[in-house]
């Protein structure tokens, strides 16, 4: 990491314990993405309506998709975008984008505590 330089010419860092918290927190939700926003795939998964029998081999290509990525980020991509998720038919598709929607929302709800914070009520005190 770098330093940057601010506009009255002094230096913006970030002490070692400030970097250490940083790069453990990003650990933690890499950690956390398939049992929050991705817990939906898995091998298994389909909607108890899903009409079709071909969403559970697309829910296997989405699992292959996201987890044999080498790009860590593939997690935080938008779900219209990850692996074969526009051959999931319309229940599992719209019951897939709302547990992922709940999931990027317990992520959000836990980003403090990532970073060494109780909630939220303490990062805004």
């Amino acid at each position: 990491m770098t330093a940057i330089a601010r506009e009255d010419g002094s230096i913006a860092t970030l002490s070692a314990a400030a970097l250490q918290t940083c790069i453990a927190g990003g650990f933690k939700i890499l950690k956390d993405v398939p049992h929050h926003t991705y817990s939906w795939v898995r091998v298994t998964w389909v909607s108890a309506d899903c009409p079709i029998d071909t969403c559970i081999d697309v829910t296997r290509e989405i699992c292959v998709a996201l987890w044999s990525s080498a790009n860590p980020a593939i997690g935080f991509v938008d779900i219209e975008d990850v692996g074969s998720f526009k051959k999931l038919c319309s229940e599992c598709s719209k019951e897939a984008r709302e547990q992922h929607t709940v999931g990027r929302q317990r992520m959000w709800d836990k980003l403090p505590v990532y970073f060494g914070w109780s909630s939220w009520n303490d990062v805004l005190k």
